[in-house]
Formats: C-alpha cells, sequence, structure tokens
C-alpha cells in the first residue's frame, strides 16, 4: 500500500520518494508499481553539478532538497517506447561503449550490510573524491539491466509470426502474366472472376486484383458486377440502389455507357449491378461487351460460384480468360470439383485457379 506524492526524481529510468504513509524510501523501476528498496540494497544520495540552466544546485544528501516537481523530471518510458529501443538501436554493447558516462543524482546499489542504518546527515565532499567515476562498471551494469529488461520483453511478447509477402505483390505478378498473355495471338481483354468462396473475400480480392491489374497494365479499367446478386462489389462500394447491368438493353450501347460510374481511383470505372440484380439477362451483356471494349482497354467481371446460377454460363463463356478464386480453409474441394465438370462440360478451356489466404491476424 505504499503511495508516492505528486513528486518525486528519475535517473536512468528509475524513480526515487518517500511513501506518504510510512515516510519509507520507494523506488519504481519500468514496468513495475512502487515499492520499498529491496533487501541488500540502498539508495545512494550524492551532490551533482548546478543546473546551466536555472542555476539551481540540489544537495542529495539532504531530503529536503532532492524531493523535485515530477512534471519537471524525465519519466521512464513506457514498455512499447522500450521494445522499440530495443529492436531499433544497434546492440546495446556498442551503444553504451560510445557514450561518455553520465552523473546521476541517484542510483540503486548493494549494500555491504542488509541492516546498516544510513547515515542522517553524510559528510559532504567532492564527488571526484568521495565517488570516483567508474565508467567501465557503470557501462556493465547498464548492460546487464538492459539485456534482462530485453530477454523479458521478449519472452513475454514474442509471438509467432508468419514471414507473409505483401498481398499486392502476387497480383501485381498475375497481373503482368495476364498482359504478356495472348493465346492465339488475340490480346486477353475480359477477364472473368468466378468466386468459390464468402461475398466478403470476393469483393475484397476483386478491388485488389482491380487496382494491381490497372497498376501493372495500364489504360482504362471497367469493373462489372454481374453476380446477379446484392452482395457484389456494387454493395462493397456503396453502390447497390443505382441502375446498372440489370438495366441496360443490347440496343443501347450509349445508354449502358451512361450508367457507368466513376471510381475515386483514376481510370478505374465500375458497370453496378443495377437496381434489380436477379432480372439481367446475359444475352444482353454479351451483345454490348463489344462495344464496351472499344472504350475500354480490359474488363473484370464479377460473378459467383459457376456451378451456382446457369446464367452464369454465357459471360463466361464469352470472357477471354475465366479465373476461378478460391479461399484456403474455406472452399470446399467438391466445390471446385464441380466447377472443373462444369467448365469442361459448357467448352470453357482459358480457366485459371487464385487462392486467397486468410489474414494471419483475425482482427486484421
Amino acid at each position: 500500500m505504499h503511495r508516492t506524492g505528486a513528486r518525486a526524481v528519475w535517473n536512468a529510468g528509475i524513480g526515487f520518494s518517500t511513501c506518504a504513509h510510512c515516510g519509507r524510501e520507494i523506488i519504481r523501476r519500468p514496468g513495475r508499481p512502487w515499492a520499498r528498496v529491496p533487501r541488500g540494497y540502498v539508495v545512494v544520495w550524492r551532490p551533482v553539478r548546478p543546473d546551466q540552466k536555472t542555476g539551481e544546485h540540489r544537495d542529495w544528501s539532504k531530503p529536503a532538497s532532492w524531493i523535485a516537481d515530477a512534471a519537471s523530471e524525465p519519466h521512464p518510458p513506457n514498455m512499447a517506447e522500450m521494445l522499440e529501443a530495443i529492436t531499433a538501436q544497434p546492440p546495446f554493447t556498442d551503444m553504451i561503449s560510445s557514450l561518455s558516462p553520465l552523473p546521476a543524482a541517484a542510483t540503486l546499489a548493494p549494500a555491504p550490510d542488509a541492516t546498516a542504518e544510513i547515515p542522517a546527515d553524510p559528510p559532504r565532499e567532492p564527488v571526484e573524491r568521495a565517488h570516483p567515476p567508474q565508467p567501465s562498471r557503470h557501462a556493465a551494469r547498464i548492460r546487464t539491466t538492459l539485456s534482462l529488461l530485453h530477454h523479458r520483453i521478449a519472452r513475454r511478447l514474442a509471438r509467432p509470426v508468419i514471414a507473409r509477402e505483401p498481398a499486392s505483390r502476387g497480383f501485381r505478378h498475375l497481373a503482368r502474366r495476364i498482359g504478356a498473355a495472348q493465346p492465339d495471338g488475340k490480346r486477353i481483354g475480359s477477364i472473368l472472376l468466378s468466386a468459390v468462396c464468402d461475398a466478403g473475400t470476393a469483393n475484397d480480392t476483386m478491388l485488389m486484383f482491380a487496382a494491381m491489374l490497372q497498376d501493372e497494365l495500364g489504360g482504362r479499367l471497367l469493373v462489372v458486377d454481374a453476380t446477379l446478386r446484392a452482395d457484389g462489389i456494387s454493395s462493397a462500394l456503396g453502390l447497390s440502389a443505382v441502375p446498372g447491368l440489370s438495366d441496360v438493353r443490347d440496343n443501347d450501347p450509349h445508354g449502358a455507357l451512361e450508367l457507368i460510374q466513376l471510381l475515386p481511383r483514376p481510370s478505374i470505372f465500375l458497370m453496378p449491378a443495377g437496381l434489380n440484380p436477379g432480372a439481367v439477362n446475359p444475352n444482353d451483356f454479351l451483345a454490348l461487351l463489344p462495344a464496351l471494349s472499344a472504350h475500354f482497354d480490359h474488363i473484370l467481371i464479377q460473378q459467383h460460384a459457376i456451378f451456382s446460377d446457369t446464367r452464369y454460363l454465357p459471360i463466361a463463356a464469352g470472357a477471354d480468360l475465366v479465373i476461378v478464386l478460391a479461399e484456403e480453409g474455406q472452399s470446399r474441394m467438391p466445390d471446385l470439383a464441380r466447377c472443373r465438370e462444369t467448365f469442361r462440360a459448357n467448352a470453357i478451356g482459358q480457366v485459371g485457379m487464385l487462392l486467397a489466404l486468410p489474414p494471419t491476424d483475425p482482427a486484421a
């Protein structure tokens, strides 16, 4: 139940004060509460040089002069700052050896006798004669303290982390391969992403894939929400209640262009699902695909699993490339087998697969 007031003094990350209840000397080490001086140690006070800014001279051998305002004293760093310093700075031995010894206001040193009493008023002598500087012992003590602190923090905070590459790197590599691939001498202009996973993963992948595809290949990119549902990329972007794919007609290509929405990222556009996503006619979209290809360099189409709706088949057959999106640990192998059989039965040959990995941290 020791308690300290608003006045204390800090030295080398250790706080020194007196208890407001019992009047005993108490200390505070980093990451620990205020406590009595450990058995076998005493607090040694000694004079220091006057402050060059204020001209103040404190006599550390007299308690009335060593208590200072805590607001003006440096406080010990918190755990995050200490961990950052340990991991970001050079080795402690090199760092400490390059520093000159600093004068200390108070130190925690082993007592020659645990039962010995501290003199009420020790004799005043110059610092140089009473306490000759010992930089080697001082540096060794600091190295030992920091080493123990480093191992303790590492032991308490360390957790297995899987080193993984940034997600954008895989999408960039895929985009470059798409740009370089020319099956039958024809450039890949329309890409269909068929998701065998939940809508959240599909929408996140669409956003990342669209950004990296346009960033790597350049030009104008059109994203088409052809999920025939209300949980596609249109919903993720807040454009589920605007006209779109379900409202276009095959005989009005200019009207279809007017339904395209501008996105915040330059050169990326969106054809929303429309006011009634379930009323989409795939043949109308296929009739408009040549006109859209004349205005956009690449068209990225979003669908769910190819076997979940027969209306997905005409659009998949008209795309230059079909990519099946699966999520590790979530997509079922029987569903992937059904996708393969559906593609084979409908003579859809340009098919690849993209595997999405779940985040390491569930809160990320």
